[in-house]
């Protein structure tokens, strides 16, 4: 397992390829604005707050979070306040006057409790994602909104190697598989028993048709068979949990 020194001078370099020509060229999906209208659509259903208090953890420079503001703010969010937590320096400007964006390095610093919680493509990465989730818990609103997705490719590896085919997705790629069985066990356990699962299914597709045609027909397709086969269909290659925190009352009523 990589020390905190490594990771923090792995992942504090990735932004160094930023590319001013194309904003998003360090960004890992084709069209960040379909995540974006995602967690929009997510957040309005089951908690809709004024303003709204974003929590961007691993962020980078906070487009996500900058988007996914912008979309909140087509539908009266009022204002947006972004707290992004991550190793780079590099943060977008915001696009409207009622986002507010701050950056710190580490969650020992953030002062505030947060609506929205995003955790996108990053829990993977850390080398103790329990103690990682604990903190991101005490960071959030009695109420609010959870959001991860993380990368399951074990169970894709392990069948390619019956076939002779030798693929290797952990780091530095990631040091962490978490599908399904991850999640959903994660928030059953006692200490996260406030946690109300709202939703848990595969992942969004990183790609587009127009940019990668092959790779993202085969991404729906391998994804496609969980909705009807469910847990038993492990190969879908990501995954994606939403969980409220709930008050006590809100766990009675589950």
């Amino acid at each position: 397992m990589p020390t905190d020194t490594t990771l923090a001078e792995y992942y504090g370099k990735y932004y160094d390829r930023y590319d001013p020509i194309d904003p998003e060229s360090h960004i890992t999906l084709d069209d960040p604005i379909r995540l974006a209208e995602k967690l929009c659509r997510m957040y309005r259903l089951h908690q809709n707050q004024r303003p709204v208090h974003i929590l961007d953890f691993g962020g980078g420079d906070g487009t996500i979070a900058q988007l996914t503001a912008m979309e909140l703010l087509k539908h009266d969010a009022g204002q947006v306040n972004i707290t992004i937590v991550d190793f780079g320096e590099q943060s977008v400007e915001p696009q409207d006057t009622r986002i507010v964006i701050e950056r710190v390095k580490s969650l020992s610093e953030v002062k505030h409790a947060y609506g929205f919680v995003i955790a996108s493509a990053v829990v993977e990465h850390h080398p103790q994602p329990q103690a990682l989730l604990k903190e991101l818990a005490q960071c959030m609103e009695q109420e609010g909104i959870f959001y991860a997705r993380t990368p399951t490719l074990m169970p894709i590896m392990k069948l390619l190697r019956r076939f002779g085919i030798a693929v290797d997705f952990t780091f530095p790629a990631h040091l962490h598989d978490q599908g399904q069985a991850f999640w959903e066990a994660h928030f059953k356990n006692n200490e996260f028993e406030t946690f109300q699962v709202l939703e848990s299914q595969p992942s969004i597709v990183e790609t587009t048709l127009r940019k990668h045609t092959l790779r993202t027909l085969v991404a729906h397709l391998i994804k496609a068979p969980w909705y009807l086969l469910g847990r038993s269909y492990p190969y879908v290659g990501g995954w994606e949990i939403l969980a409220r925190k709930c008050t006590a009352n809100t766990v009675r009523g589950r």
